[in-house]
């Protein structure tokens, strides 16, 4: 589980506010699934995609081709 003050690995514009805001209230995070996957009504899954390399976006949006 990540720690208060690690650094969080997802990066989304605002969403560290959000995190910071509802972070051990209602909102968790685990790497060990099989240990509480029991105890929760959603599981979120996070895909590290890349940063498109050709065409419209290119260097700005993620390239969802495998997704």
């Amino acid at each position: 589980m990540l720690g208060i003050g690690e650094q969080f690995p997802i990066y989304e514009l605002g969403l560290d506010e959000v995190v910071k805001e509802c972070r051990e209230k209602n909102l968790f995070f685990n790497i060990d699934v099989e240990k509480h996957v029991a105890e929760v009504d959603i599981v979120f899954v996070s895909v590290n995609t890349p940063t498109k390399t050709q065409g419209l976006g290119v260097g700005k949006v993620d390239e969802l081709g495998c997704v």
